[in-house]
């Protein structure tokens, strides 16, 4: 069995209606991640039935420390921070039940996870500054939303993404992610 097929096996595309909107924040605790910039524009949808997932095992663990902090004091239960290691699968079985991802850095990081949630059908809102995001969207066609996008959205339009979109994004990222690729970062 190819590698990817192990690792998303357990992909859930059905609609969200009903069940909690899983929106992942960043991929480690760092500064240049701007946790705090992504909590104040996702503040608006803090009574929303939503779950915000924030890794911050890896990095710079006082800074960990204040964004799970703040998190908790606007999300309240609806914060997940993910403090501890996990093993590679079940990182990658957390990855496949999230319906956003929102990623602030100007940098390029968290590349394999951004690559794998749009091969997923997750809708992703990057920085138009992050070369991840011109990549996407210029060479291989993927529909991903800049993060300044997220001010004027309603919640329905935040969360919202067609199957058709999700299909299309796992077609034209298939060419990037294979399993070579798949080993190299997992």
């Amino acid at each position: 069995k190819r590698l990817l097929d192990r690792i998303l096996k357990y992909t859930d595309t059905e609609e969200y209606k009903g069940k909690k909107v899983r929106i992942l924040i960043g991929n480690t605790a760092v500064a240049s991640q701007r946790h705090f910039e992504a909590f104040k524009m996702l503040e608006k949808f803090k009574n929303e039935n939503i779950e915000i997932i924030c890794p911050l095992a890896n990095g710079d663990f006082e800074y960990g420390q204040q964004v799970e902090k703040q998190g908790r004091e606007l999300f309240g239960a609806n914060f997940i921070p993910i403090i501890e290691y996990m093993t590679t699968e079940k990182y990658a079985l957390l990855l496949t039940s999230i319906n956003v991802g929102v990623f602030f850095t100007k940098v390029t990081q968290g590349a394999s996870n951004i690559y794998a949630m749009a091969y997923m059908g997750v809708k992703l809102f990057l920085h138009k500054e992050n070369w991840i995001y011109n990549e996407l969207k210029n060479k291989y066609q993927v529909s991903v939303f800049n993060v300044d996008q997220i001010s004027e959205c309603t919640f329905s339009n935040f969360v919202d993404f067609s199957k058709a979109d999700r299909d299309i994004n796992k077609i034209n990222v298939s060419s990037r992610i294979d399993d070579q690729f798949a080993r190299k970062v997992w």
